[in-house]
């Protein structure tokens, strides 16, 4: 009904213009044409808003002599407030703010990350602060850890927030969570949807495939990440993370034609520019991926090329690409590949197994925990500390359903009835002198525990009703209302950023609940070793050795800085740093609490509770 009255309403300007998709216009004969009506339209006057990608607009032939303005990638804040007003205004239900965060905080990275925002915005901070700020505010008490976190989640070139920051691919996000009620925990099962509906905006697929030219780019993305991530890793650009880039003439001779790197620019899988890259990191290992299982089908993958024997714990840069293959392989292809890691890089199929979304039957972690368990402490097979560690960490981060970790090893995590499980080791009577003091000490025998206390078992005291929470084991000391987290969090390693504050009534709570269950004499007593009875069980009362093992410093026997560990250890992963059947990790791993103050021994007999102050 426009048309009787166009030339009328156009010349007059009460005709505007929305013209979206200026970069789409088809590369035919009839383009140049196109455009020129186009200009022409504008020149008399007419009011018009034209949208074009960005990457596209630099393309001199789609010019046009009108004000531009580029609209900048979502930030944190209009992220949450789109998935807000979109629920809201699709009437999914009065719980839309609530659906709204649920969505945002799975892209943003789980409930960790969510748990770290809620101590920021306690503080009163904005939500685009806690994702840029280099530093958190001072009136916070967020622990290292949860900084670190934080610090990840935000500067991460693989963080999804990346890709939810392009309002049509956060579209994307919260069309597959209205579908399936959740952003599915395996990512590659996500991107095989996220790629197939990129394309098909394209019109590369037809229904539920692919068309023949789908399936055609989609090979050649695969072989274009595949030879970006090889020559990448050749240089050394990527076992940090970096994105990685390839010439545009590589680019199209990889891709076979120019306008299958145009296709995918345009369905925003790689930016085409000089030179060409994936828009996103994860896009980018997600194809490596695939290529990945294609590479297993023909027989023609080694994963030791990813994870040398002699250095295979070391970060390669293709970790995040085998998670993803994992979690879109079949089932057979599966176990095959797990099997592969398993030999290449335990600590990857450990991570593959709990990241990559699939469902891994308990008899199977059972078999792994039967291989890995005993390399944990194998000299012979695994003589570099970082391999040891590395296992360690594998049976630390997998559990069985019940919540319980790989790691069984008596003395590393919880009894039948919930309780820390220790491996005591008896210590004999002795006399002790301390290197700063000429006076002796006399030691009675005692028992000590054969490895430091876990997160597992710290983590009981933590949980425990009437636990950590409870008033009665602060008597008389200072209390802390809340634990802070620990720095790495493996189940099997050992608690740190506990205060001696809090290692004290750790002590009274398991002293009371072992004796409730039998474990202990009601005459004794679970408590910190005073300085003198540390030094006694250390070094077995032989006053001559400097350290556990002897009187010479021995880096392989101890996971120190010159161990180049960088972070705490599995317990025990040292066996021989100590004397013959003595406590492991008294030297190296973490700092340990004694009773006394350090270097006060007025009273030595000081088996009492020191409420002088801080240590």
């Amino acid at each position: 009904m426009l048309a009787p009255r166009y030339e009328q309403l156009l010349a007059s300007q009460r005709l505007l213009f929305l013209l979206d998709g200026l970069n789409e216009l088809p590369r035919d004969d009839h383009r140049s044409d196109k455009l020129g009506e186009l200009r022409a339209l504008l020149n008399r006057g007419a009011a018009a808003i034209i949208t074009c990608r960005e990457l596209d607009y630099r393309d001199e032939s789609l010019k046009l002599d009108v004000d531009t303005i580029t609209i900048h990638p979502l930030d944190p804040e209009r992220i949450l407030d789109f998935l807000t007003r979109y629920l809201a205004d699709g009437g999914i239900g009065a719980d839309d703010k609530t659906t709204a965060e649920s969505v945002f905080w799975q892209i943003a990275g789980g409930n960790d990350i969510r748990r770290v925002w809620d101590e920021w915005r306690v503080a009163r901070m904005a939500l685009n602060q806690f994702f840029t700020a280099a530093n958190p505010p001072k009136n916070l008490s967020a622990s290292w850890r949860q900084e670190q976190l934080r610090q990840k989640v935000a500067r991460s070139p693989t963080s999804m927030m990346h890709l939810a920051a392009n309002p049509y691919l956060l579209w994307m996000f919260l069309q597959i969570y209205l579908e399936a009620g959740t952003i599915p925990s395996n990512r590659g099962a996500l991107f095989d949807e996220f790629v197939f509906q990129l394309l098909k905006r394209e019109r590369l697929a037809v229904d539920d495939k692919l068309s023949g030219e789908g399936v055609a780019l989609s090979a050649r993305l695969e072989e274009l990440a595949w030879a970006m991530q090889r020559e990448a890793l050749e240089y050394g650009e990527t076992g940090l993370g970096v994105e990685t880039t390839i010439a545009r003439s590589e680019a199209i001779l990889i891709l076979g034609r120019e306008d299958r790197l145009y296709h995918a620019a345009s369905a925003n899988l790689l930016e085409d520019a000089e030179p060409v890259r994936f828009t996103h990191q994860l896009l980018q290992e997600y194809f490596v991926g695939r290529r990945m299982l294609g590479e297993i089908h023909e027989g023609r993958l080694d994963l030791q090329d990813f994870w040398p024997k002699q250095s295979w714990w070391r970060l390669s840069g293709w970790e995040e690409a085998t998670v993803l293959a994992v979690g879109m392989s079949g089932s057979q292809v599966q176990q095959e590949l797990l099997d592969r890691l398993l030999l290449a890089n335990p600590e990857v199929a450990a991570v593959s197994i709990m990241q990559s979304g699939i469902e891994y039957d308990d008899q199977l972690k059972i078999m792994l925990r039967e291989i890995l368990l005993p390399q944990i402490v194998d000299l012979e097979q695994h003589p570099q500390a970082g391999a040891r560690a590395a296992i360690g960490r594998a049976v630390g981060i997998l559990t069985l359903t019940n919540s319980d970790p790989l790691d069984n090893r008596h003395g590393v995590g919880l009894t039948s009835e919930g309780l820390p499980d220790i491996d005591w080791v008896d210590i004999p009577r002795g006399a002790i002198t301390l290197e700063y003091v000429t006076v002796e000490f006399k030691v009675k025998p005692f028992r000590i525990a054969r490895y430091p206390v876990t997160n597992r078992q710290f983590q009981a005291f933590v949980d425990a009703p009437d636990g950590y929470g409870d008033q009665k084991w602060w008597n008389r000391i200072e209390r802390t209302v809340t634990p802070s987290s620990t720095t790495w969090s493996e189940a099997n390693h050992p608690r740190e950023m506990v205060s001696w504050y809090e290692a004290v009534p750790f002590c009274r709570w398991l002293t009371e609940k072992s004796r409730a269950c039998g474990l202990l004499g009601k005459s004794q007593e679970i408590r910190l070793p005073t300085e003198w009875e540390w030094q006694q069980a250390a070094t077995n009362g032989n006053n001559y050795n400097v350290y556990p093992w002897g009187k010479s410093w021995d880096s392989t026997l101890c996971n120190s800085y010159t161990s180049a560990l960088n972070r705490t250890s599995a317990v025990g992963i040292f066996p021989n740093g100590t004397w013959p059947g003595g406590p492991l990790d008294m030297a190296g791993n973490v700092w340990e609490w004694c009773l006394n103050k350090h270097e006060s021994l007025k009273d030595r007999d000081a088996t009492k509770i020191d409420e002088s102050g801080r240590l």
